[in-house]
Parts: structure tokens; sequence; C-alpha cells
């Protein structure tokens, strides 16, 4: 549909493999960027993209955790596409913030993808994604969060 998509992969994982997979879909591949220039591309993207592997080992282990990729792009005010296992605890969180579109197959991830192209969709994801930052990841609440679990009551 004439979009360009710019995929910053490790070069660990920049493989044969892994371009032969996106064939004919108009994906440009980088290498590893340095934590002082994730800032600059988050803010040159239109869309942040989290995958997680489908992999039933790394699932089974990883279930339970939210990666540290999610509040970080919600807190950069852009909108989420995410394409990951259902059975993960960042798939039902990055659902119930409002902030990304999420697929866990392949079917779904077209429909998605097909979503994401609205502008008034992805400024509504921003927005969503950037008030559930600032609520659910602040000083504050977390504070809150925490004097609740240890408290003596």
């Amino acid at each position: 549909d004439g979009y360009i998509f710019k995929l910053f992969v490790p070069s660990s994982h920049n493989s044969e493999a892994m371009h032969s997979y996106f064939k004919g879909y108009n994906v440009a591949f980088s290498d590893y960027v340095p934590r002082q220039q994730l800032f600059t591309e988050y803010a040159d993207a239109d869309v942040l993209v989290i995958t997680e592997s489908f992999d039933s080992n790394f699932c089974d282990f990883t279930k339970y955790s939210l990666s540290t990729k999610v509040p970080e792009y919600m807190a950069c005010g852009k909108p989420i596409l995410a394409y990951l296992s259902n059975t993960l605890y960042s798939y039902e969180y990055l659902k119930s913030s409002d902030a990304a579109v999420v697929a866990d197959s392949k079917t779904r991830l077209a429909q998605v993808i097909g979503e994401i192209k609205n502008y008034d969709k992805r400024y509504n994801l921003a927005l969503c994604g950037l008030n559930f930052v600032k609520k659910h990841h602040s000083r504050e609440y977390c504070n809150k969060v925490l004097s609740e679990i240890f408290s003596d009551d």
C-alpha cells in the first residue's frame, strides 16, 4: 500500500531467514541502535512495534512478565502495533490500555495493520498510551501500590 517499514533488528537476528520472512513487504532492515539514539528513532516513527516469540518454551517462561518496551513505548506518545501470543501478560496489558492494536495470528496482524493506517486511530492509540502510562507507571502510583502490598493491615 505504499508504506515502508523500517525494522531495527539486533545483528545477531538480522539474518537471511529474517529477510526472507519479510520479502515482498517493503521492509528495510537496520542493525542494533545504540540506546542514546533510540529516542530519536522513536520520535521519527509513525508506529512502534512490539513482537514476542511464539515459541512455547519462551511463552511459558515469560507469560507473567511485562516487557519493559511496553511502558517505554507508551511514554513516547506513539501508537503501538503488537504481535505476540495471547498467552502472555503483555498481550492482555496492551489490549486493556487501548494504546495498541494487538494481534496473535498472521490473519489478525493483517487486520490490525489495516486499522492502524487510519490517522485518527493512531492518534487515539497514542493518546491512550500516554494517559495510561502517566496513570499506571508514575512514581506516585507505584508508591501507592507498594504501600498497599506491604501495609500491616
